[in-house]
């Protein structure tokens, strides 16, 4: 955690505060409480206020470090009168909670991840505020208000801290909400009329190569616009409350797809693939097939760009509650055609990340020690609402 100029500003006020109150108490009363105490007592009032430093990085150790110290102060002078204190101390003009406290106890409940967990050592730290033993009860009222008053006041930090961030993610939520319907009206205008004049040169075409290359595109584009749409509705899906964010029925399930096509394309063109199956082939849902297809296209594509002349090997591995798949190439025995290698800018692993975070799965890539590259990727059986 990296604290700003403000923050270390705080925290040093917090500890020079805390050492501050601690020599009043001890050296500066009407009623000198350090006749009544040992020479420790400072040092282990000096150590709970350095402690009160780390108060935002270890919230529920410095509330815990000073519940512990409280506590045995005060099991042992009562167990063992005399260990603490000075034989014949006046406990009612002995403070007992140490400085710190409601320090503590407000870091625990602003700073601390988890709550929950704040919640125990301050309500013993607020139990501890009153002395069990004292007549008059002036002490035990002082240290309960101040102990209790920081504690609330660090709820509501955390309260309006959480809603702070809550009002910054749905601002966030509805800009990619913005963007996405922007992305799709754009690109979506532009694949639409390829599609169509695709379609028009596969109509009017004289031979048939042409009409096979123009019925390709056209075919290409509209699964490039079914894509788009599905993680358009992916990026809404936050924002909206859109169940599932995919286009498809939750329920819709298509065979996982078949790989054999693409190990034939990469083989056309001198690249050697070895593909590898392991388990009965899944149903999944058509987006994670296709990110599937992309997954081992991309692989193979950046073998022939990067690394010609490379074995390649793809092993997908079917569980019931998806896939994984690794795609491995050896080192390149020759050097990559620069052209061939800057083609596309370099943003396809990235593209790829991203559209795999969307549907729920993971993707790790990077180089082998033997000099090859490895892609690794793991695809639920269906697409899991980003969080």
């Amino acid at each position: 955690m990296v604290r700003t100029e403000r923050q270390i500003l705080y925290d040093v006020a917090a500890v020079s505060v805390a050492v501050a109150v601690g020599a009043v108490t001890l050296w500066g009363s009407p009623t000198p409480v350090v006749r009544q105490h040992h020479g420790a007592t400072a040092v282990v009032l000096l150590a709970l206020a350095v402690s009160l430093w780390w108060r935002r990085r270890a919230p529920l150790a410095t509330v815990w470090l000073t519940v512990t110290a409280t506590g045995l102060a005060t099991a042992v002078e009562v167990a063992v009168p005399g260990t603490i204190l000075r034989t014949g101390a006046d406990l009612n003009a002995v403070p007992w909670l140490p400085p710190t406290a409601p320090f503590a106890a407000y870091a625990a409940l602003a700073f601390a991840n988890r709550a929950r967990a704040a919640v125990p050592p301050v309500a013993v730290l607020i139990g501890l505020s009153a002395v069990p033993w004292a007549q008059s009860g002036a002490l035990g009222s002082r240290n309960l208000a101040f102990t209790a008053s920081a504690a609330l006041l660090g709820t509501y930090v955390a309260t309006a801290e959480r809603e702070r961030h809550m009002i910054a993610e749905r601002a966030l939520a509805e800009q990619r909400s913005r963007l996405a319907t922007e992305m799709h009206d754009v690109v979506s205008h532009r694949v639409s009329l390829i599609v169509l004049q695709a379609g028009a040169l596969e109509v009017t075409a004289t031979d048939e190569a042409t009409r096979k290359a123009a019925e390709e595109v056209r075919a290409n584009g509209w699964q490039a616009l079914a894509e788009l749409r599905e993680v358009v509705r992916l990026l809404h899906a936050p924002s909206h409350g859109e169940e599932g964010g995919v286009v498809e029925r939750p329920d819709a399930r298509v065979p996982a797809p078949d790989l054999a096509e693409l190990v034939a394309a990469s083989e056309s063109v001198g690249v050697r693939v070895d593909l590898v199956q392991d388990g009965q082939p899944i149903h999944t849902s058509p987006v994670i097939g296709r990110t599937a297809y992309r997954i081992v296209q991309e692989a193979l594509t950046n073998v022939r760009k990067h690394a010609h002349g490379a074995q390649a090997r793809v092993h997908v591995r079917y569980r019931p509650d998806g896939l994984r798949l690794t795609i491995d190439n050896t080192a390149s025995p020759n050097p990559g055609d620069p052209g061939l290698s800057d083609a596309g800018g370099g943003h396809g692993l990235e593209g790829l990340r991203r559209r795999i975070t969307l549907v729920g799965g993971t993707i790790h890539t990077g180089p082998r020690p033997d000099g090859g590259f490895r892609v690794d990727a793991a695809l639920p059986a269906s697409p899991e609402r980003p969080r």
